[in-house]
């Protein structure tokens, strides 16, 4: 399970008592560069926290789609209905509109192939 977020720091004792709760070894994500990152890819068992200036860089991506990655978000997040969802999905992910005019363009040549 990766933890990660812009403020790590505040939420360490709530991230340590999941880690309890679950069982799980709590590791910070102390690494530099991928190939020494990849190590935690066939850990097992692990709650590790990524700091908010390693999970701005690319690499640590990488390792954590191996895993369930937790997203905390101090600004918080306000819970919609289906209505409300897909309204934002609509804003996202709008319809193509149809082309105005003509499909193909008239051929207007005298030498057809």
């Amino acid at each position: 399970v990766y933890f990660v977020g812009p403020d790590m720091d505040s939420y360490r004792d709530a991230i340590q008592e999941v880690a309890d709760r679950l069982n799980y070894t709590y590791l910070n994500f102390n690494y530099t560069d991928l190939p020494s990152a990849s190590e935690l890819t066939g850990v097992l068992e692990n709650v590790i926290v990524i700091p908010p200036l390693t999970s701005v860089t690319r690499f640590p991506w990488k390792v954590a789609v191996h895993g369930l990655v937790v997203w905390i978000d101090p600004d918080g997040w306000k819970r919609r209905d289906v209505i409300e969802r897909d309204k934002v999905r609509k804003k996202k992910f709008p319809k193509k509109k149809a082309i105005f005019g003509p499909e193909q363009p008239t051929d207007f040549s005298l030498h057809k192939p």
